[in-house]
């Protein structure tokens, strides 16, 4: 690994705020006065004991709080973890978010090449990729030559518009599950490298270390990897394994970076020791490790699968960080600004009772993306898509993200694709 992959990267000192203050709040210390990040679906001031008390008496572990914008009492020292912050990005010039016609059209022409090229290399690397998951199959040897060219047209994609491909590679069948949780995680592993403002070469072998974690699974077998039920403790057992079966398998190979060998092992290991297979703790874990362990499991538990259905982004992001000790919550935290609080391809409702799809992220805020409106609810009836680039003077905001099946789109996988790149 290159000299600049270092866990100094992430001291505090290096993530100065942007104009927020984000903590998690378990839920007992949650106070009237409180105001309700985002990241926990959405965002409002607790000012009513019976919002509270419907909160207190949900499932939710905690709720993410913006103290700056919070009334009430602070919650009490040590009861609360905050979201790291990244190092600010220079606000966009004026006319990237104004909502003119002209450059409307152009920001949108822009974004629709961009996911058909991220589109164009989903579709290009699935017979590489699926050839490489077979040799794995056979038991024959990975190098590093077999996947350097894989990495580095994702990364390409990653630095094209990241958005594009880590969203386009969610969207899978029972059949292709395999194939493109490899290349999620390898976009998600590139893309959380460049926000931890990695140099390339790290980019390259954590995406490496992205698209090898699980080849392990490739020797698995198919009835314990897909069953429906809950497995036996025999069965976890084998299915535990795939981390050492891979690691063999990939010391075999050659010219493959240690980030690789690492991830593969290690990823799921947890802070607090109650990992497997070595049950490390800390910083014993390698920080590649504590990376793929957070792409992995984000990616993997918003994807269907034939025993689970899929937890929507904003879902999964809360759960994570109330997984006390399971990541590192510095790497999560930045990973959560690296995804953004609202994924592209989130279905949101917006204040002007018009529903409407996350189309594009802004950095400098990411409670203000570019939002494709697309059906009146009042009328409810479709109608022509409008961008509204709420980081600009758009006049509406996102009240809350949307379940796609309760608005009868069923077929929101396929669907939101086609409006965003329209």
């Amino acid at each position: 690994m290159t000299a600049q992959f270092k866990p100094e990267k992430l001291s505090e000192g290096a993530l100065p705020e942007v104009g927020e203050e984000i903590v998690w709040v378990a839920v007992e210390q949650l106070r009237l006065g409180m105001f309700v990040h985002p990241l926990s679906r959405a965002s409002f001031l607790l000012r009513h004991a019976r919002d509270l008390e419907a909160i207190r008496a949900s499932n939710v572990g905690g709720m993410f709080v913006d103290l700056k914008r919070s009334t009430g009492e602070k919650p009490e020292r040590g009861m609360s973890r905050p979201i790291k912050q990244p190092k600010p990005i220079p606000p966009q010039p004026a006319s990237s978010v104004s909502t003119a016609p002209a450059i409307v059209r152009s920001a949108a022409s822009r974004r629709a090449a961009q996911f058909d090229r991220a589109a164009a290399t989903l579709a290009r690397l699935r017979v590489p990729v699926r050839a490489l998951l077979d040799d794995v199959r056979l038991g024959k040897a990975i190098g590093g030559g077999a996947v350097a060219g894989i990495v580095e047209e994702i990364n390409a994609s990653v630095a094209d518009n990241a958005a594009a491909i880590i969203s386009l590679a969610r969207i899978r069948d029972s059949d292709s599950f395999t194939y493109a949780h490899s290349v999620a995680v390898c976009a998600l592993m590139a893309n959380l490298a460049r926000r931890m403002d990695l140099d390339a070469g790290s980019q390259q072998e954590l995406g490496i270390a992205g698209l090898l974690h699980d080849v392990g699974k490739m020797l698995i077998p198919k009835t314990i990897l897909n069953k429906p039920g809950k497995l036996s403790i025999a069965e976890m057992e084998v299915m535990r394994s795939h981390v050492t079966r891979g690691h063999e398998l990939l010391k075999k190979g050659g010219n493959l970076p240690q980030a690789a060998l690492e991830v593969c092992l290690s990823h799921h290991e947890k802070m607090d020791g109650t990992g497997y297979p070595e049950r490390l703790f800390g910083d014993r874990i390698g920080l590649a490790a504590r990376m793929g362990a957070v792409c992995d499991v984000y990616d993997a538990v918003t994807s269907n699968r034939p025993y689970k259905e899929a937890w929507s982004p904003a879902e999964c992001l809360a759960s994570m960080f109330s997984w006390r000790g399971h990541f590192d919550e510095d790497i999560l935290s930045l990973f959560i600004r690296s995804v953004g609080i609202y994924p592209v391809g989130s279905l949101v409702r917006m204040e002007s009772d018009h529903l409407g799809v996350v189309v594009e992220q802004y950095e400098a805020d990411l409670t203000r993306p570019t939002v494709r409106i697309f059906h009146d609810i009042a009328a409810d009836t479709r109608i022509a898509p409008r961008d509204l680039a709420l980081a600009g003077d758009a006049g509406d905001t996102i009240v809350t993200r949307e379940q796609p099946r309760k608005w009868g789109f069923d077929d929101w996988d396929s669907f939101w694709p086609q409006l965003v790149a329209a």
